[in-house]
C-alpha cells in the first residue's frame, strides 16, 4: 500500500473530509488554504454513544408507562390528599362562636345595692338564676358568682310582670306593655312583637306552660271589677313567640271579698281567692285557669279537720299530677289555732277532694312543687327544710347554717331551682342575719348548692 492509499484509507475511517484544498480550483485552494481542517469523532465512539441516548430514553418510557400502568392498576395509592369538607360549625365550634358572638355586658360580682329594689328571682338551672331587680334584669349562669344584665332596650318594668321560662327563655314587657321581647339565648338577644288590641291596657301577665307555650294576659281597664269580674285580654304563642293568636276575652271570676286584680300566675296556673269579712261567712271556693283566664274552673276547697270550712284558705301551690288530677297544698288562717298546711287531690269529680298528705312543719312553710312527686317546705319558725322526691311517702329535713325567719317575710322568699340549688332574700332594712353596712335600704340574696344546710351571701 502507498502512502497515498494508507492516508485514503485513515480518513475513511475518521470520516475525515477531503480538504478544499485538494478538490478546488488553484485560486480557491489557495484562498482556504489557511484554514484548519476539522477533525472528526470516531465512528465507533458516536454510534456507541447514539446506542446508550436511546437505551436511556427507552428506559426513561418504559419507567413512565408502568407507573401509569401501576397507578391505573390501584397497585400503587394515590397520595394526593383529598380536598377539605367545607367548614360546618359541627366540625368547628370555634368558627360557630365567631358567627354568633356573646354581646353581653361581662359578668360582674354582686356588690351592694345591686340588688334593690328587688322585685323577684326565677332559678331555672343549677347554675342559671334571672333576678329583676330595679330597672335592670339580672341573669347569673355561674350560681352567683358573676351577673350581667340582660334587660332589653325600653324595658324600665320593676313589676314581677315577666316571664321567665328556662334558663335562656324569657318573656319581658317593653314600652307600654303592648311590646312582648323574646329571647331564647339568655339575653344575649331580643325579639320584639307588638301586640295588636293591648295598647293601653298596661302590663301583662304571662302563664308559662312551656318555654314554646306562653299566654300574655291584660286586665280590659273598661271591664276591671266589672259585675260578673274583671274581664281579660289575652294573647298566646305555641312556637316560643314567633306568632301570637288573638286577642281572646276572658273573665277572672267575681268574689266579694277580692279586689278583682290580676295576680302572677302560681305555676302554670292563674288562681283567684277570696280574702275574709268579719261580717261575712269566707267563700270557700277557688278559680283557675290554665289557659291564660281565657277559661276558668270553679273548686270549692276541700273540708275537713285540716280544712275547716269558714276560716280563709289559700292556695299555696298548685300542679297538674301525672295522672292528670289537680295536686293543690292550702294553709288556712286559724286565728289562734295552728292549722298544719295539708296537700289534696281532686278526685273524678273535680268538686271532690281527698287528703294526700298533712305537711310537716308549723303551718307557716312555704310549699313549692318541684315536680308532680317532688316537694319542698322551707319553715321560718322552727327553721328547716323539708324534702320529698316520692310523693310524701319519705321526707328528710335539713336545719339551715341561717334562720329563715326574716327570709320568709313578704317580699323575700325562699326558692329551689333543683334539690341541691335554692335562693333566699332579704331586706337590710330589717336585716336578722348580716350586716348590710352602709346600704340599710339594700337587699340582698342568699344562695345554697347543698340543698338548703349552708348559705352565701350576695350583695352587701
Amino acid at each position: 500500500m502507498t502512502d497515498r492509499e494508507l492516508e485514503l484509507q485513515l480518513r475513511a475511517w475518521y470520516r475525515v473530509e477531503i480538504p478544499a484544498t485538494e478538490i478546488a480550483p488553484p485560486a480557491l485552494r489557495e484562498s482556504i488554504s489557511a484554514i484548519p481542517g476539522r477533525v472528526g469523532r470516531p465512528l465507533a465512539l458516536v454510534r456507541s454513544r447514539r446506542r446508550l441516548g436511546l437505551l436511556a430514553a427507552a428506559a426513561v418510557l418504559l419507567v413512565i408507562l408502568g407507573g401509569l400502568l401501576l397507578v391505573g392498576s390501584n397497585y400503587i395509592t394515590n397520595i394526593v390528599p383529598p380536598a377539605s369538607p367545607e367548614a360546618s360549625s359541627e366540625q368547628s365550634p370555634a368558627a360557630s362562636a365567631l358567627e354568633t358572638p356573646d354581646l353581653r355586658p361581662r359578668g360582674l360580682p354582686a356588690n351592694a345595692g345591686m340588688f334593690a329594689p328587688l322585685s323577684g328571682v326565677y332559678p331555672m338551672s343549677d347554675t342559671v338564676t334571672w333576678v329583676v331587680a330595679g330597672t335592670a334584669i339580672l341573669r347569673t349562669d355561674d350560681a352567683g358568682a358573676t351577673w350581667r344584665a340582660v334587660q332589653p332596650e325600653n324595658w324600665e318594668m320593676g313589676w314581677p310582670s315577666e316571664g321567665f321560662a328556662d334558663a335562656d327563655t324569657a318573656y319581658v314587657p317593653t314600652g307600654d306593655g303592648s311590646t312582648i321581647s323574646v329571647t331564647h339565648d339568655g339575653g344575649t338577644t331580643w325579639t320584639a312583637h307588638v301586640l295588636d288590641g293591648a295598647q293601653g291596657m298596661g302590663q301583662p301577665i304571662f302563664t308559662i306552660r312551656s318555654s314554646q307555650d306562653v299566654a300574655a294576659s291584660y286586665v280590659d281597664p273598661a271591664r276591671y271589677q266589672a259585675p260578673k269580674g274583671t274581664g281579660l285580654v289575652v294573647f298566646s304563642t305555641n312556637d316560643g313567640g314567633i306568632t301570637w293568636a288573638g286577642p281572646s276575652r276572658g273573665v277572672q271570676p267575681h268574689m266579694d271579698a277580692s279586689d278583682g286584680k290580676l295576680l302572677p300566675a302560681n305555676g302554670s296556673f292563674l288562681v283567684e281567692t277570696a280574702g275574709k269579712f268579719d261580717t261575712k261567712p269566707f267563700e270557700n271556693w277557688f278559680a283557675a285557669s290554665e289557659d291564660g283566664g281565657v277559661t276558668y274552673t270553679r273548686y270549692e276547697f276541700p273540708t275537713g279537720t285540716l280544712a275547716p270550712k269558714n276560716p280563709m284558705k289559700t292556695v299555696d301551690a298548685i300542679i297538674r299530677g301525672d295522672d292528670g288530677h289537680l295536686l293543690i297544698a292550702i294553709s288556712v288562717d286559724g286565728g289562734r289555732k295552728i292549722i298544719p298546711q295539708s296537700l289534696w287531690r281532686n278526685g273524678e269529680d273535680p268538686a271532690s277532694w281527698q287528703l294526700v298528705e298533712e305537711l310537716p312543719g308549723s303551718g307557716d312553710a312555704q310549699v313549692q312543687f318541684l315536680s308532680a312527686t317532688t316537694w319542698v317546705l322551707a319553715s321560718g319558725s322552727p327553721s328547716e327544710i323539708l324534702w320529698t322526691t316520692d310523693a310524701g311517702a319519705h321526707w328528710r329535713t335539713v336545719i339551715p347554717s341561717i334562720s329563715l325567719y326574716s327570709v320568709q317575710q313578704p317580699p323575700a322568699h325562699v326558692h329551689f331551682a333543683t334539690e341541691q340549688t335554692g335562693w333566699a332574700t332579704e331586706d337590710c332594712q330589717r336585716a336578722h342575719l348580716i350586716d348590710c353596712g352602709s346600704a340599710p335600704r339594700s337587699q340582698i340574696l342568699f344562695v345554697t348548692k347543698d340543698g338548703g344546710a349552708t348559705w352565701t351571701p350576695l350583695g352587701f
